[in-house]
């Protein structure tokens, strides 16, 4: 009998017959990872199922319209951390859309080192958006490279 690893828990599951295409052992965790993950996929695929579980979470919150606000009362920690963690996503969008300089917007400052990758030389620059389609007038250009400040790129035509 063939035997293959449970895609959750990853121990070995013998596959019958009846179920060749079986990927989750009988474990109840695996189980509702398995649920878990039929949701998921459709959600994404399913345009009707994700409108119907919307509808349902919609009518279940007008019937139960104080229960996130007694939930936090009830669990102080898990409102104290998602607060903290709520702040942070606000900090990184903050940052994202008004960066203090030029520089944060396009790289990290700290990511060069002193084997660079990019030797001095000369480059040959192809299109970004369609590579493949060869040019008449490839742009060929000088790179000195210089590890502070910036330096002026020679470029032939």
């Amino acid at each position: 009998m063939e035997k293959r690893l449970c895609k959750n828990c990853r121990r070995l599951i013998e596959i019958t017959p009846q179920r060749p295409n079986q990927k989750y052992c009988n474990n109840e965790k695996c189980q509702r990872a398995r649920k878990r993950a039929w949701q998921n996929q459709k959600m994404d695929t399913d345009e009707a199922y994700r409108l119907n579980q919307k509808d349902a979470q919609d009518r279940w919150c007008e019937k139960n319209p104080d229960y996130y606000k007694n939930y936090r009362k009830t669990h102080p920690k898990y409102a104290r951390k998602n607060r903290e963690a709520q702040a942070e996503r606000n900090r990184k969008k903050r940052r994202i859309a008004n960066p203090t300089s030029i520089y944060e917007a396009i790289a990290k400052m700290d990511v060069s080192s002193d084997e660079s990758l990019i030797k001095p030389g000369r480059y040959t620059l192809f299109s970004a958006e369609n590579p493949d389609i060869a040019k008449m007038d490839v742009i060929i250009i000088g790179m000195p490279l210089k590890s502070n400040g910036c330096e002026e790129v020679s470029v032939k035509r």
